[in-house]
Order: C-alpha cells, then sequence, then structure tokens
C-alpha cells in the first residue's frame, strides 16, 4: 500500500476516516508487507477543539497502532491558549510538516483534500 496524505477541514475529513479504519484492520489482519510506505498523514482543522475535533479519539488510537502519524490539527477559533487562529494550509506549510509531505510525496503518496471548496484547496495545493 502506498502512503496517503489526506487533508480535511470540517465535515471534509469524515470519508478519511474509512481509509485509516481500512489500514487499521489490515495491520491487525497481518497484511504483509506493512511497513512505513503503508503510513497515512492526516491534517485536520476545525473551528473549535472543544465542540468540533471530529473523531479525536479514533485518529489517537490509529496513531497508537502505527498506522497515522501524529495528526497536527488547524483550530480556526479557539485552539490551545496563546495560538492564533490556525487553518490546514497553515499547518502544511510548518517546516516539521513541509518535511513530512516531501518523504510521503517521495515515497509515492497520493494526496486527497476534501471539505470546503472556497480558497481552501488552492491554499493547500500552494502549501503541498
Amino acid at each position: 500500500a502506498a502512503p496517503l496524505i489526506m487533508v480535511g477541514p470540517g465535515t471534509g475529513v469524515a470519508p478519511f476516516r474509512a481509509f485509516v479504519q481500512r489500514r487499521v484492520r489490515l495491520k491487525r489482519q497481518g497484511a504483509t508487507p506493512y511497513n512505513a510506505h503503508a503510513i497515512c498523514a492526516l491534517f485536520f482543522g476545525c473551528r473549535s477543539a472543544r465542540v468540533d475535533h471530529l473523531y479525536a479519539e479514533e485518529w489517537t488510537r490509529a496513531e497508537a497502532e502505527g498506522v497515522l502519524l501524529p495528526t497536527p490539527v488547524a483550530f480556526s477559533r479557539d485552539g490551545p491558549s496563546g495560538e492564533a487562529k490556525t487553518y490546514v494550509q497553515t499547518v502544511l506549510g510548518r517546516p516539521a510538516q513541509a518535511e513530512t509531505v516531501r518523504a510521503l510525496v517521495q515515497a509515492g503518496a497520493s494526496i486527497y483534500v476534501a471539505g470546503a471548496a472556497g480558497s481552501m484547496p488552492k491554499e493547500v495545493r500552494k502549501a503541498v
């Protein structure tokens, strides 16, 4: 399996849940080879850390299973204390995440973007 890079602000993250669930199931079933080439990276954004952090526990479990890289979350309204409004395209542009994206693309990753149809997809494309 090839690596996946998934960008899903808000409810746009819903289809990526199935991708991650499938990879977790395959890994548990002992699919071979299952290694770093099958890793998933999710970039998720929402307005409120308290209200909109969809499937947070599920992402944490997938990270623990070694299927999903640690998921940076962009909160556009009420993120962690002292953090300014952040959007997924902002997170993608951070040096550590940009390096992760580059490495996964070089390993043959597919990039999927779902969610808002406004300027976000264009901004994500620039960031990647």
